[in-house]
């Protein structure tokens, strides 16, 4: 009786490690202030499943957040307009703000564009995106993507 306990033990463990998801988040940062850009979206495609983007929540600490699960079946898997969506693990996430890039080659309507990530990089050592709208910096970290940014002038408003 005890080595079908322990049989049956196991199997639960290894069963509930297999949707364990890992958890990835999306800090949005003023370029100019370094200050958060809240309550927005962002725009996320994981792999190439949908070709429907997914509007995640920026909060009031200018953060989202999504999951990564390498299990098809797990019970949290989802892709809808939700504060943490699950996804099925791929090598790339592109993510689109709806704000001017701050990066160095930002280009004419950089709201609008769309900017791929490897899900290794985000995961093991964090991004972080350059800053050419001011000083402001900051150092990676592990499962964080840092996009400077900063919200569209008048002008840019009116030209979308």
């Amino acid at each position: 009786m005890k080595p079908t306990y322990f049989l049956i033990l196991a199997l639960f463990a290894i069963g509930g490690t297999s949707c364990n998801a890992q958890t990835l988040h999306v800090r949005l940062l003023n370029g100019k202030t370094g200050k958060p850009l809240p309550n927005a979206y962002v725009n996320v495609w994981v792999g190439d499943q949908r070709k429907d983007a997914v509007p995640i929540v920026i909060d009031s600490n200018g953060e989202a957040s999504l999951s990564l699960t390498n299990s098809a079946s797990d019970p949290q898997l989802q892709a809808e307009s939700v504060h943490s969506p699950t996804f099925l693990y791929s090598p790339e996430i592109r993510v689109q703000v709806g704000f001017v890039l701050c990066q160095v080659t930002r280009q004419k309507y950089s709201w609008l564009h769309i900017t791929p990530y490897s899900t290794t990089d985000w995961v093991r050592t964090g991004l972080v995106t350059s800053n050419a709208c001011g000083k402001s910096a900051t150092k990676p970290e592990p499962g964080v993507l840092t996009i400077f940014a900063r919200p569209l002038s008048f002008w840019e408003t009116l030209s979308q």
